[in-house]
C-alpha cells in the first residue's frame, strides 16, 4: 500500500511504503530517546516508524547523481533550500537581495537574482553578481554598510536603529537569564559589573551589546576567517548608532591573544566552536583569560546532523555531508557547485570540523584543567529525523568510525564549564 504524504519537499514528493525486511532505506526505529518536552511526567516515546521513505520525482525532472568511493549521493533540486537559506550568505546576492525587498532593483537586475538563486545551486558567478550590484552601491551607496561587500556576508545593509535595539533588548533578556541561573546554582560569584569576553562578533556584534545593557563589561574577540577586518564593519556602524562602550579585539583564541590573564568572569560563545580548528588550544587560552572560579558558556552546531556543513557545505540529499569523507565533499562542491567552488571549497576546507565530535569537545574542556558543569543536547525534529535511513547510518559509520547515531540526531549542544576557585 501506498500512502501519499500530501506535501512536497526538495522539489519531489514524499511517498511512505511499509517497511519489508531488507529495504536498507527503510527509517531506524529508535525506542526511549526523544522525550516529550510539553510533559515531563510522560514516559519517553519513539518519533519514528516503522515506515520505508521513498523519494521520487512529483514531476519528470532530471535528478544528478554525484558518485563517490564508496556511496551514491542524489542531488534533490530543492534539499539544502529546505534546510536553510543558502544563497543568503554570499555577499553580493545578498546584497541584491535586500535591494530588492525594498524595491530598489529594476526589472532585469530582479530577474538576475531570481534566475541565479532558483536552482541547487548559483546559476551564476559572484562576480557576475558584482557587476550587476555595483550601479545600485553608485547611486545608493549610503545604504550599505561599507561599500566593500565580502564574498560571504549575511547583512551588507544598514539595520535600522529600531531593528538593532529590539535585537539587542532580546539578546539582553536572555543574557540576563543565563547569568541568574548561574548565581542561583553558586556557580557565579556577584561582581559587579561582570567582565565578559565574547568569541566571534563577525555578524555585527549585537550579543556583546547585549551582554553591555545587561550591565556587563563587555568585551568580543574574533579572527575574521578567510576576509579582511573591513568585513566587521557592521559592529562599527551599530556602536556609533548607539553609542555602545564594547570593547572588539581581533585575535585568535588557539594562541594567546593580548588580553589579560585572568580578567574575565565569563567567556561566551555562540555557533562558534564548530569553526575553531584547535579546541584545545582554544580552553587552554579560554582558561588564561578567566579568573579563578570563572564561567564559559558554549552553544555550537554540531557537523554531523542535517545542517551541520551550514549553508556551504550541505549537500543536496539528507547527511550527504557526513556520508562522504571530507574530500570528497570539496570535490562534490567543485563538481556540482562549480559557481560557489572558489568560495565555498576553502570556507568547508578551514572552518569546518568533522573531528569535533562531543566526546572530542569534552576531552577539549576537560585537557584545558576546566571542570563541566553541564552538557545539554537538542534533537532534531520528527520530520527530520524521519529521513535517517539504514543505508545513510551505514555509510556515515564507513567515513566516521568514531560517531554514532546519536551525533546524527542531535542539532545544538549547549554546555557550561568552570575554572577552579
Amino acid at each position: 500500500t501506498t500512502i501519499r504524504s500530501g506535501r512536497k519537499r526538495w522539489g519531489i514528493e514524499r511517498r511512505l511504503r511499509h517497511s519489508r525486511p531488507g529495504n536498507r532505506n527503510a527509517p531506524i526505529y529508535f525506542v526511549n530517546m526523544y522525550t516529550n518536552s510539553r510533559d515531563p511526567t510522560s514516559n519517553y516515546h519513539s518519533i519514528i516508524v516503522h515506515e520505508t521513505d521513498v523519494l521520487v520525482t512529483a514531476n519528470p525532472v532530471s535528478v544528478e547523481t554525484y558518485q563517490g568511493s564508496s556511496v551514491s549521493l542524489k542531488a534533490y533540486p530543492d534539499y539544502r533550500a529546505s534546510v536553510k537559506p543558502w544563497w543568503k550568505y554570499y555577499g553580493p546576492f545578498s546584497a541584491l537581495d535586500e535591494l530588492n525587498k525594498r524595491g530598489l532593483l529594476d526589472d532585469g537586475s530582479a530577474k538576475f537574482l531570481e534566475s541565479s538563486v532558483a536552482g541547487r545551486t548559483l546559476g551564476a558567478s559572484l562576480d557576475d553578481a558584482r557587476q550587476v550590484l555595483t550601479p545600485y552601491m553608485d547611486r545608493h551607496g549610503d545604504l550599505f554598510v561599507s561599500l566593500y561587500i565580502p564574498d560571504l556576508e549575511k547583512r551588507p545593509l544598514k539595520p535600522s536603529r529600531q531593528a538593532v535595539v529590539r535585537e539587542i533588548a532580546s539578546l539582553s533578556l536572555k543574557h540576563r537569564a543565563r547569568v541568574t541561573g548561574l548565581k542561583q546554582r553558586n556557580l557565579l560569584l556577584g561582581h559587579k559589573p561582570l567582565r565578559v569576553l565574547e568569541i566571534g562578533y563577525t555578524s555585527g556584534g549585537t550579543s556583546a551589546f547585549a551582554w553591555e545593557k545587561s550591565g556587563c563589561e563587555a568585551h568580543a574577540i574574533d579572527y575574521f576567517f578567510g576576509d579582511t577586518v573591513e568585513s566587521g564593519g557592521r559592529h562599527k556602524y551599530i556602536a556609533d548608532m548607539i553609542g555602545s562602550d564594547v570593547q572588539f579585539h581581533v585575535g585568535d583564541v588557539t594562541k594567546k591573544t593580548d588580553l589579560p590573564e585572568e580578567y574575565f568572569d565569563i567567556v561566551f560563545s555562540s555557533s562558534v566552536i564548530e569553526h575553531i580548528a584547535d579546541l584545545p588550544a582554544a580552553f587552554e587560552e579560554i582558561k588564561r583569560l578567566l579568573k579563578p572560579g570563572g564561567i564559559t558558556m558554549h552553544a555550537y552546531d554540531p557537523y554531523f546532523h542535517p545542517a551541520g556543513g551550514h549553508s556551504l557545505g550541505i549537500l543536496d540529499s539528507p547527511w550527504g555531508h557526513v556520508r562522504l569523507s571530507k574530500d570528497e565533499v570539496l570535490d562534490y562542491i567543485r563538481t556540482m557547485r562549480p559557481h560557489e567552488a572558489p568560495v565555498a571549497v576553502p570556507w568547508v576546507q578551514n572552518a569546518l570540523y568533522p573531528e569535533h565530535t562531543q566526546a572530542q569537545v569534552q576531552r577539549s574542556v576537560c585537557g584545558a584543567g576546566l571542570r563541566l558543569r553541564e552538557w545539554k543536547t537538542a534533537i532534531v525534529g520528527k520530520d527530520v529525523a524521519g529521513q535517517l535511513t539504514e543505508e545513510i547510518v551505514t555509510d556515515v559509520l564507513r567515513s566516521n568510525p568514531g560517531l554514532c547515531v546519536q551525533e546524527l540526531l542531535t542539532r545544538k549542544v549547549s554546555f557550561i564549564a568552570q575554572k577552579e576557585r
